[in-house]
């Protein structure tokens, strides 16, 4: 699946950055979890020699139980540090969108997402909310959208939209929510996946 569009293209700069970062973090701890194991082998390899004059089996079973106890811990330290790498890069990708209004194709990007919204909703009348701040700049291209869908598209301030649009029909039953965290919510698990590909595929 095509996760990235206009606005998700930013969640590819945000991947690209943080992989330096994830390399070395990712690398140390690897390096841990190596260490982590090789000082079990060592503590099994003691144990079995200690124990080998009472039980040779015994004590070999006793190493192999050390061992395996390890490498399910830096199994679940790793798991643990991809996780939290992941939100890190999640909550890195939300405050970067927050600039998105200061982007010179901002207007632009607004009157697609309105259209996309308008093209996922029946009927021809639309009331489309964006916050107070975006209204002005794209009044005369909504207008222009109007014209070419033949619809009526209501363009109304919002205080409850922050970044995006929420496209309503007339009476309001039915919404599309183009918010940048309505967006977000609905690729979440694709940019998660992404994410995964881009920074642990080689690991």
């Amino acid at each position: 699946m095509v996760v990235w569009g206009e606005t998700e293209l930013l969640c590819r700069a945000v991947l690209e950055e943080a992989q330096k970062e994830a390399d070395k973090i990712l690398a140390a701890a690897k390096n841990a979890a190596d260490r982590m194991l090789q000082e079990a082998e060592e503590r099994a390899d003691k144990e079995v020699q200690a124990k080998m004059l009472l039980a040779k089996g015994k004590a070999q079973s006793r190493s192999k139980q050390i061992v395996d106890l390890a490498e399910l811990e830096a199994k679940k330290r790793l798991l643990s540090f991809q996780q939290q790498l992941v939100h890190h890069v999640l909550q890195t990708l939300e405050r970067r969108l927050k600039d998105l209004r200061n982007e010179p194709k901002y207007a632009e990007f607004l009157l697609s997402i309105v259209k996309q919204g308008i093209g996922n909703l029946p009927g021809t009348s639309f009331i489309v909310e964006v916050n107070a701040e975006d209204v002005e700049q794209i009044r005369s291209v909504v207008d222009g959208l109007a014209d070419e869908l033949r619809a009526d598209i209501a363009l109304v301030a919002s205080l409850t939209v922050d970044l995006g649009c929420r496209i309503f029909t007339e009476d309001r039953r039915l919404l599309y929510d183009n918010t940048i965290a309505g967006r977000l919510k609905r690729l979440e698990d694709d940019i998660k996946r992404e994410i995964w590909r881009v920074i642990f595929a080689s690991g």
